[in-house]
């Protein structure tokens, strides 16, 4: 009877095998978390960034929303980036300072 009692918690007890396993997950989850954990306090800036440039200059180059290409939003946006891409000539440069500008302006109308 001692022996049939101490056979089954034998059997319970994990393997080294199943140890080493899950070192290894534990090991490779602490490594993926340290990687990515400096990207979960930055921020990219404009979502869809490149997106609304790259159809700004479709748009440039002849293209008409909606018959040319997929367009998920409102065309205003492109059309306003293709505008300035025309007047300051096209980099990003000019799609980075644009929202800086327009919220700069929109607050300082609010506040005075």
């Amino acid at each position: 009877m001692v022996s049939a009692v101490s056979n089954s918690r034998e059997s319970q007890k994990p393997s080294s095998t199943s140890r080493n396993e899950l070192l290894w997950v534990a090991i490779a989850f602490t490594l993926v978390f340290v990687a990515l954990l400096p990207g979960a306090f930055s921020t990219i800036g404009v979502p869809d960034e490149g997106f609304a440039v790259y159809n700004a200059k479709r748009i440039l180059d002849g293209d008409v929303i909606y018959r040319d290409f997929l367009a998920v939003y409102s065309p205003g946006n492109f059309l306003t980036y293709a505008g300035l891409f025309r007047i300051f000539g096209q980099a990003l440069a000019v799609e980075r300072v644009y929202p800086f500008q327009r919220q700069r302006f929109t607050g300082h109308q609010l506040l005075s």
